[in-house]
Parts: structure tokens; sequence; C-alpha cells
């Protein structure tokens, strides 16, 4: 409950404020933004993995909450005491919300892996993936109320007389999406707080560099190159979904298919419904198979819808492909994340994750500041940056051919 009621509005939030800047023609400031988050997550999120091993898993979700909660509350005041927000403000928004998913993810799955038996990972994994998605296709419908209002008239007739009933939603300022957002941060701590957990985990003080923390993930990684691979291969869709949703998905909708706010919002709410549907359907359907196999599918499938997208403007299929996006994208999720809980320790689980998070965001840092450079901002070049991303998933996908498909691993089954 707790991650549904935040979820909801921080997807609100960082819906809001890629379309914000696209609006606002000023993507190159927001790209920067993009840029300074991955930046910044580079040095937090080996520190954020030390973190969930070495305390209460419970108390880090508090923490996070509160500070959080704090730090957009003050944004938004400051909106509401000037009536404007500095583009800075709005960035740095995003920027405590991204940090924020650094920790809180990990933290999620290592709380998840901590309380559940082993049969039940994939499992749990799904009906997390479920609520989530439940809480992103609401944020999905309702920004797409709040960024640009409605006005809608109904006639109805009731035992032969006519009723008009207006509809009218004003457009929200964006502050109001912060402070909407800041105040489900404080509803998730008061629902945390009554979970009953004992942390199981020895709290031993970690005196370790930053280099050391970081070797402890390099090390597992090189003595276990192939679950290596699944966790890196198998994240290289959520790399790319990344960079989609954050950051081509809004000028390609502006600017190439030239729609508005409504196609805006409804595009997440596709890619909601389709990973809403993988958690219901991905386990019956791959569980079957090894889930290497199953993370290959799901990478090649959507290497080549993404090339769609760079020869069709029409909306039903670019709304296709992101339900597309959202079903493989939360499919390989859960599949990976129930790989790793199997295979890695629960002891070092956040900081072996944080290790393939950083690969993960090395390779954002890198497509961001790729798809910076002019040429993909001059006519329909923007096209260009999904004939490349498909190229690369489908490198990654010949990766699991070449070193995972060994594995015997199956979602539901006890190895």
């Amino acid at each position: 409950m707790a991650n549904a009621i935040s979820g909801c509005a921080q997807g609100i939030s960082m819906i809001a404020i890629p379309w914000y800047f696209a609006k606002q023609n000023n993507m190159q400031f927001f790209a920067l933004s993009f840029l300074v988050a991955n930046i910044l997550s580079l040095f937090w999120a080996p520190n954020a993995g030390v973190i969930i091993d070495r305390y209460n898993r419970k108390n880090i979700f508090l923490a996070v909450n509160l500070i959080c909660g704090l730090a957009i509350f003050s944004i938004a005041m400051i909106g509401y005491n000037t009536h404007s927000l500095a583009s800075s403000w709005i960035s740095l928004v995003f920027i405590f919300t991204f940090l924020n998913y650094n920790i809180h993810y990990p933290n999620l799955y290592a709380f998840l892996q901590e309380v559940s038996s082993t049969e039940n990972y994939a499992r749990v994994n799904a009906q997390i993936e479920i609520v989530e998605q439940i809480t992103s296709m609401l944020s999905g419908a309702l920004c797409a109320l709040l960024l640009d209002g409605i006005s809608w008239e109904g006639q109805w007739s009731i035992l032969g007389n006519h009723f008009i009933i207006p509809l009218e939603v004003k457009a929200w300022n964006i502050w109001d999406i912060f402070l909407l957002d800041a105040s489900t941060y404080f509803v998730s701590l008061g629902l945390i707080l009554t979970i009953p957990y004992v942390h199981k985990l020895e709290n031993k003080t970690d005196e370790s560099s930053w280099i050391e923390r970081i070797n402890t993930g390099w090390v597992f990684m090189r003595d276990n190159f192939s679950i290596a691979m699944v966790a890196i291969a198998g994240s290289t869709l959520f790399v790319v979904t990344l960079v989609v949703l954050f950051y081509l998905e809004a000028p390609y909708i502006k600017n190439f298919l030239q729609k508005g706010a409504t196609v805006y919002a409804n595009a997440e709410m596709a890619y909601s419904l389709g990973a809403f549907i993988s958690g219901w359907i991905c386990i019956r359907i791959f569980g079957a198979i090894t889930i290497p196999k199953g993370i290959f599918w799901m990478i090649f499938v959507f290497a080549i819808c993404l090339l769609g997208l760079s020869v069709t403007k029409s909306v039903a299929v670019v709304l296709m492909v992101w339900l597309l996006l959202g079903l493989t994208n939360s499919g390989t999720r859960i599949l990976r994340g129930t790989f790793m809980y199997k295979m890695v320790p629960n002891n070092i689980f956040g900081r072996v994750t944080s290790f393939f998070f950083l690969v993960n965001i090395l390779l954002r840092i890198f497509f961001i500041a790729l798809f910076s450079l002019p040429f993909f901002w001059k006519n329909d070049n923007i096209i260009y940056c999904f004939v490349i991303l498909s190229a690369f998933l489908i490198f990654a996908s010949f990766l699991m051919v070449k070193y995972t498909f060994h594995f015997n691993i199956y979602p539901e089954k006890e190895e």
C-alpha cells in the first residue's frame, strides 16, 4: 500500500516534468538534469547498497520517505509563495526522485528477499509489479487531467428530463503536482510504521572505502561471470526504458508525432497496462522455460518493436509499442529479479545489485550524452535514437545466448 500510494504521485511528477520541459522547448536543460542525476547516481548507488546491507531495511524506507517528502514539500512551498518555479527547482525534484529510486528499489527487493521464502520469489515479484503498474496507470490518467485540464459537458436523460452535467478540471500548476507528490511520502511513512518486521542480518559497521564497497560487486561478477551476464544483459531493457520514457518520449510525441499531453499520458498508460498484464501472465508464459531464455525473447521482441517507432507516425502503433515496452520491461524485471534472489546471498544483496546498477547508470550516461548531440534534434532525426537502441538490445540478446543459456533456473521451481 505504501509503495502504491507514493508511486502514484511520484509517477505524476516524473511524467509531468519531462513534458513540462518539452512544452517549454527546453529539453537541452532537462537533458543536463537527467545527466546530472545519473552522474550523482554513480556515487550514490554503491553507498546506497552498503546502507541496505548494514541497516534495518524498514528504517531505511522511513528515512527516505521523510527526507524526500520534506525536500519536495519545501520546493512546492516556494512555488506557492512566488507563484512560479524556476527550471532549476523543477529539475531538483526530478533529481531527488531519481536518486530516491536508486535506494528505494534495491532496498525493496532486498527486503522482499529477506521476508519471502524461495518458492515465492517469482510470485512476490509479480505481485509487486502488478501493484506498481496499477498506480502507474492511475498516474498516466491523472497526469493528462492535471497538465492540460479538461472541459466537458455531458447531456443526460432521466425519465424524459434532460440534464447537462458539466465536468471541468482546471490545469494544475507544477507546484500543485509537487505538493501532491510530497504528501504521499508522509502517508507512506505512516503505513510503513505499521509493518511488523525484525531485521535478520547482523548490524556490522562497514569501515571499507567507497572503492572497496564497489569491489564486493566486482568480485562477485568476476567469480560468477555467467550470473553477472544475466544481471547486466538482462538490465539492458531497463536502460532503454529509462532513456525512452524520461528523455526521448516527450520530444518524440510533441515534435515527431506533433501530438499533445493526452497522447503523452495515453502512452504512459499503455506502458503501465503492458507492465500490469506482464505481472499476471509472465510466470505462466515463461514458467516452462529457463529464466535466461525468457529474458532473451523479451529483449529481442522489443528490439524489433523499437524499429517500428522509427518508421511510423501512427498513434495506434506507437501506443501498441509502448504497451509492449511495459510488458517486456516488467517481465524482464520479474524474471531477472527472481534469478538474482536465487543466486545472490542476502547479506551482500544490496552491494552486488548496486554494482550492477552502476553498470546500468554508465550505459544510461553514454546514451544520454550521445543523444544530446545536435544531430539527433534536427528535423526528424530523433528516430535514429530508436534505431541505435534497437541495435544495442539485439547485441544484448546475443550475449544472453552466448553466456547464459546453460542455466537451468526456472521462475517457480526450487533449484
